[in-house]
């Protein structure tokens, strides 16, 4: 037999966007950085044989924030959309 069980999800954080290399944090001026609202919502399923730790999860994410572009260059901010469609091994403990 197969255990199937849906699940949803969601949240809310911030995310931040530094001007200057990623690779390079310790040169980079922390006072041009931008840190907006972000959120996120999910669904998906997992899926394992009955009684077993083992199974399989599939998920449909998408990852809401708003954007200036990396340096500030737009005049406005944007809504992006980050949609991510995942697959992975679960272990049940």
């Amino acid at each position: 037999m197969i255990e199937a069980t849906p699940y949803i999800g969601g949240g809310v954080g911030g995310r931040t966007y530094v001007k200057g290399s990623a690779y390079e944090y310790g040169s980079v001026a922390w006072a041009d950085a931008q840190t907006n609202l972000s959120g996120y919502g999910a669904v998906g399923l997992d899926v394992a044989p009955l009684g077993s730790p083992l199974g399989i999860r599939f998920e449909a994410r998408d990852n809401i924030s708003r954007f200036k572009g990396l340096r500030g260059e737009l005049a406005k901010s944007v809504r992006r959309n980050d949609v991510a469609i995942t697959t992975g091994l679960t272990w049940k403990f």
